[in-house]
């Protein structure tokens, strides 16, 4: 007996008393039935004597003509179907002992005593294979039982040995060489005449009875005893064992192997399987000892499936930990690591001692320098709170292809582990398989899906993070597939089907953690598979269920970032506590796209749906019919869901007219919702029901917002547009002294220019003259775009000058961020930054400012004076600080303002000093309102203090004869509804039925807008109706 002690862990209480290391530590939860005959007695027949080998089983025999084939109406027959799988469909029984049994007896033979009648004697036999079919009315009445079921059955103890043994194996003794007793029968005796005519197909499946039932289910032993002894030399003889596979002693409830490391066992078949298909294990003794993999030719590199479907065992005794048994394979010795299925099904286990996947180790601490397989490895395992430390490997491969050795597969890892608490120690994200690169590999082997499904109880997710499902190698080089189509950041193909559903009941998280971005899921376009049918579904159901009723507050924050998921249907389905979710479909890294996209980098920005859908952004598949489909089916609690990036997403209706948006019961049932903001209603909306049911029963719905602000913009003609912002430039730059300050606009230029000083953006001036201004053209070389900041007749461009600038050059049409800050060291004297998309790209000290500015306004889209150089293009978002923005701070602006990501913490510090800041976020008038004064951020308003404005508050005005008002407020008309849409008792308030008309275009004729049941209606003007009715709506309204 071994006297290793394992060590312990906070939380891993093993459900017995202090004996470690002992047989006994089960029997606490194992009895043996009194009703079962003793295997061995003190004396005659059944007498166990130290005399050598041998193996014993205790054998139920039932009356049951019928039970072998597997009937489902045989009184002994077992359901399993749930469990799934070729091993676990169907489980029939079966009056036989079949076996291959060698020994090194130089005769070639073994003894058995069969006991299948009170007249049984011992019979020796031929090694090689056996099977033997026992008679109920044959075998002795004594051994007469009734089981649980009330099915009868007789009892035998059937035993075999060596023809000549010892109590210590010498030269001229035998011993056992291989004892398989789970192999499948192929072929009959003609003397074993119990077949009674039954004829069977070369894969032992009864072709008479049920055609395809096989025979899954070997002995039904309930006892096994096997007793192996060592050499007198010294020397080791290993035992080849199976009871495991492919016909598992499914009865067995105690199994008991003694052995010693010079005669170790040598796992039959393929190396797993050893206590596989055990339904009513109960008690598995000590570990016995293994053949170590100093062996390597004996050594078994694999324990996949080693206790499946045990669903009956409680505990894994700690001697299974005790790196001197053998029982996990070292890590040297293997391609790679199966324990695939390694516990699937142990519905009652509680507890596996600490040490268990590392006693293979040298130290404690090792990783697995190789992928592993650990599918479905706890799937079942409803009882277990804790899991010992799984020493997965935890960096980035080098190299990354296709085979299923390319990296760590766990698919359904802990799936319905109903009482985990924790994941555990080890198991990361880093390594993870990423499945077939364009053949889609399906949900059910690839990636995360139903990793946590169901595991209720989980409150801490250990070392999950999505965003180690990095796909660089640790030389930091983009790793390719063979197709050489694999982007730098995101997977080809990372399903997460279901795979958190459940989650937060009994007792488990009330908030969904951090665990990193969403980002990293779901298909890229890069992978050129993004319109292909198999691609969809990668996130079906991925928070089914859940009963937590909040996600973190960076999830509240920035968006579960969805922007690469190819389908969406059920993804909070019956998701009903949640109160608030906010999805962002936008990618917030594009920047990792443009060293391996190259010619794609000027689309990044997603100045269109092309763009957006080159540059890592959300888009449905086409050949896809459920992208919305009850994504928030029945969320009883939720009261407001922000969608940020949603225009961004996928097929619009004009892009691609054959995809289908179908947001068929998106928001059904959901009683409390009462806002929803950033809505895209017509991604690929081409039939009559795809909105079907979409609001039912949403009752205190108020309000839909469609599209983003930082989607609005204002359009400039080249001609005459500019905005006189009413604020005087000697704010910045008054005679009496300097001011630091910054400032910054978002915009895409239609024309570039090569005269001098053309494309102006913001100006500071003093007349005509310029004081300070930011602008985009391409005087320098009269090709390249370039932003410059401009002092007088003095610019400085975007060309990379200065210490740790790059030059970034500016095409047509695309959006970007330019911001400078000026930072006064002296008197009229300041250093100048000047970035493009928060990169640095120009700096300069000790430049002259040209004296002070006057009390000329500053403008927006022209030179000082409103005459001339204006802009020609979109801009998105102007401002201005009375501060120097550092570079961190001039990169989170630039990522906020381009990718709608958002940090609190870094706009709260840099609200106060704003001075002036137009969203254009107005759709009518001349009135540019400045937002500085009511700045809403999601947690307060901010007022900009020590602002001396005019009269109209900084409130700036539009200037320019070409166009009208609304041609200037250029917005996404296409966002709202295309199709007949029902909002039905939804409480709409008058304001948000006019965003609604506003909006809405249908695509074809005879369309409706259903509005009954809703107070409100009658407050709607004519004027409002008629924005509906003009586009060839019909409204439905009334009670």
């Amino acid at each position: 007996m071994s006297g290793f002690i394992p060590t312990t862990a906070p939380g891993n209480i093993r459900p017995v008393g202090d004996n470690f290391g002992t047989i006994t530590q089960t029997n606490d939860f194992y009895q043996r039935s009194s009703d079962y005959l003793p295997l061995f007695e003190d004396s005659g027949t059944f007498a166990d004597t130290p005399s050598g080998e041998i193996c014993a089983m205790l054998i139920k025999v039932y009356n049951d003509s019928r039970q072998h084939e597997g009937i489902p109406d045989s009184p002994n027959f077992e359901d399993h179907s749930t469990f799934a799988g070729t091993q676990g469909s169907v489980l029939g029984s079966e009056n036989q002992f079949t076996a291959n049994i060698t020994t090194s007896d130089s005769s070639g033979k073994y003894k058995i005593f069969y006991d299948d009648s009170p007249a049984c004697v011992p019979q020796v036999k031929s090694e090689g294979s056996h099977t033997f079919f026992y008679d109920f009315e044959n075998m002795s009445p004594g051994s007469e039982r009734i089981d649980k079921y009330g099915n009868t059955y007789r009892q035998a103890r059937l035993r075999f040995e060596p023809v000549n043994k010892t109590t210590l194996i010498n030269d001229g003794t035998a011993f056992f060489v291989m004892l398989d007793l789970a192999r499948r029968q192929r072929t009959f005796p003609a003397n074993d005449d119990e077949f009674q005519g039954r004829t069977f197909d070369s894969g032992g499946n009864s072709t008479t009875y049920n055609s395809g039932y096989a025979y899954q289910e070997g002995t039904k032993a309930v006892d096994f005893h096997l007793r192996l002894v060592d050499k007198t030399d010294g020397s080791s003889n290993n035992c080849e064992l199976a009871i495991g596979h492919t016909m598992p002693l499914r009865a067995l409830e105690r199994i008991r192997i003694h052995n010693s490391a010079l005669r170790p066992i040598k796992i039959g078949d393929s190396g797993g399987y050893m206590y596989n298909g055990k339904t009513h294990l109960q008690d598995i003794g000590e570990c016995p000892f293994f053949v170590r993999d100093s062996d390597t030719t004996n050594a078994r590199e694999d324990r996949y499936r080693s206790f499946r479907l045990c669903s009956e065992l409680t505990v894994i005794p700690d001697s299974f930990a005790d790196p001197e048994r053998g029982w996990m394979p070292a890590v040297d010795v293997s391609s790679a690591y199966e324990w695939y299925e390694h516990f699937r099904y142990c519905h009652s286990l509680r507890y596996i001692p600490e040490g268990y996947f590392t006693s293979g180790m040298s130290s404690p601490n090792q990783v697995i320098p190789k992928p592993g397989d650990f599918r479905y490895m706890f799937q079942g395992c409803h009882s277990l709170k804790h899991i010992p430390r799984i020493p997965m490997k935890n960096f980035i491969p080098d190299t990354r292809g296709t085979a299923t050795t390319d990296g760590n597969r766990m698919t359904g890892m802990f799936r319905y582990c109903y009482s985990l608490e924790r994941i555990p120690d080890g198991v990361n994200l880093k390594g993870i398989w990423q499945g077939d690169t364009n053949a889609h590999s399906s949900a059910n082997s690839s990636g995360l899906s139903y990793m946590f499904q169901n595991t209720y109880s989980l409150k801490d997710f250990n070392e999950i993070n999505l965003d180690d499902m990095s796909f660089c190698a640790s030389n930091g080089e983009v790793l390719q597939t063979s197709g050489g189509n694999q982007s730098p950041k995101y997977p080809t193909r990372m399903q997460t089907n279901q795979a958190f559903t459940g989650m937060g009941h009994m007792g488990g998280i009330k908030e969904f953690p951090y665990i990193g971005s969403f980002e990293s899921i779901g298909v890229h376009i890069q992978d050129g598979g993004r319109d292909t049918p198999a691609s969809n579904n990668d996130v079906y159901y991925m928070f089914q269920h859940c009963g937590f009723d909040r996600f973190a507050s960076p999830y509240n924050k920035h968006g579960l970032n969805f922007s690469n998921f190819s389908d969406h249907v059920s993804v909070f389905y019956e998701c009903q506590h949640l109160k608030y979710a906010k999805i962002k479909w936008i990618s917030e890294s594009p920047s990792n796209l443009i060293n391996t996209i190259g010619p794609m980098k000027d689309l990044s920005k997603a100045t269109s749906t092309t763009a957006i859908m080159g540059g890592g952004f959300a888009g449905v598949n086409s050949s896809s019919t459920s992208g919305f489909y009850r994504m928030f089916y029945n969320n009883y609690s939720i009261e407001k869901i922000d969608m940020v990036g949603m225009q961004f997403h996928g097929m619009s209706d004009e892009a691609n007219a054959g995809g289908s948006g179908e947001y068929y019961q998106m928001f059904h049932g959901d009683y409390a919702l009462q806002k929803i903001t950033g809505f895209n209603a017509a991604i690929g909306v081409n039939d009559s029901n795809d909105y079907s049911s979409m609001f039912n029963a949403c009752r205190g719905l108020q309000s839909i917002t469609f599209g983003d602000n930082p989607m609005k913009n204002g359009y400039f003609d080249g001609s005459n547009d500019y905005i006189d912002t009413g604020m005087r430039s000697d704010h910045f730059r008054p005679a009496s002294a300097d001011t630091a300050y910054t400032i910054s606009a978002v915009a895409a230029i239609d024309t570039l220019s090569t005269t001098e000083g053309l494309g102006r953006l913001i100006v500071l001036a003093s007349g005509g003259s310029t004081r300070g201004g930011i602008e985009i053209n391409s005087e320098d070389d009269g090709s390249t775009g370039r932003a410059h900041f401009r002092i007088g007749g003095t610019h400085y461009a975007s060309d990379g000058t200065g210490t740790g600038a790059t030059a970034v050059a500016i095409t047509t049409a695309e959006k970007v961020h330019v911001c400078a800050t000026v930072d006064f060291t002296g008197t009229d004297t300041a250093t100048i930054n000047l970035y493009v998309d928060g990169v640095l790209t120009h700096t300069v000290t000790g430049q002259s400012m040209g004296g002070a500015a006057g009390s000329t306004s500053i403008k927006v889209g022209s030179n000082g004076d409103g005459t001339t150089h204006f802009f020609d293009g979109r801009m998105y978002d102007v401002r201005a600080y009375n501060k120097v923005l550092s570079a961190d701070e001039v990169k989170k602006l630039s990522d906020h303002l381009l990718y709608l990501k958002y940090d609190y913490g870094a706009e709260e510090g840099t609200d106060k000093n704003l001075v002036f800041h137009y969203d254009f976020s107005e759709l009518r008038g001349t009135v540019i309102h400045n937002k500085s004064n009511n700045f809403t951020r999601p947690t307060k308003t901010v007022a900009a203090p020590n602002v001396s404005l005019d009269s109209v508050a900084g409130n700036g005005t539009l200037n320019g004869e070409s166009h009208p008002a609304p041609e200037f407020w250029r917005d996404n008309p296409h966002l709202g509804f295309r199709r007949d849409i029902s909002l039905q008792y939804c409480r709409l308030t008058p304001k948000a039925m006019r965003e609604i008309f506003i909006h809405s275009s249908p695509n074809t004729t005879g369309q409706d807008i259903t509005l009954t049941d809703n107070e409100y209606t009658d407050m709607l003007t004519q004027e409002d109706k008629a924005i509906a009715t003009d586009k060839g709506w019909t409204l439905v309204l009334g009670s």
